[in-house]
């Protein structure tokens, strides 16, 4: 602070920062996020299409092994495959959480 005016001098870096924001306006919706990248799809989007390669998955492996092995062990793999998609999902968001909060970022 200048003991002049008890204002505080602005830094040479703070200014360039004021300039690179107003010369890109899209810069502040980026510093939302923890890493400044924007997320390709929307969690909402991304349970959607889970839920639904889940499901494909599931009546996929039905159609195929119920013939083979017979229909109940047919639907139980179906539903085995189907929940491990989910389980792969929760693992990925799960670790990819814990290294954020680990990077702090």
């Amino acid at each position: 602070m200048s003991k002049k005016t008890g204002q505080r001098k602005s830094h040479k870096l703070d200014r360039n920062k004021s300039s690179l924001e107003a010369a890109n306006p899209a810069a502040p919706e980026r510093a939302s996020s923890p890493t400044g990248l924007k997320p390709r799809i929307s969690y909402k989007n991304a349970l959607i299409l889970i839920t639904l390669c889940s499901i494909i998955l599931a009546g996929l492996t039905i159609f195929q092994y119920g013939p083979a092995i017979g229909w109940m062990e047919g639907i139980l793999y179906g539903l085995l495959y189907g929940v491990m998609i989910w389980g792969v999902f929760f693992i990925a968001l799960f670790f990819f959480r814990w290294l954020r909060k680990k990077q702090g970022l």
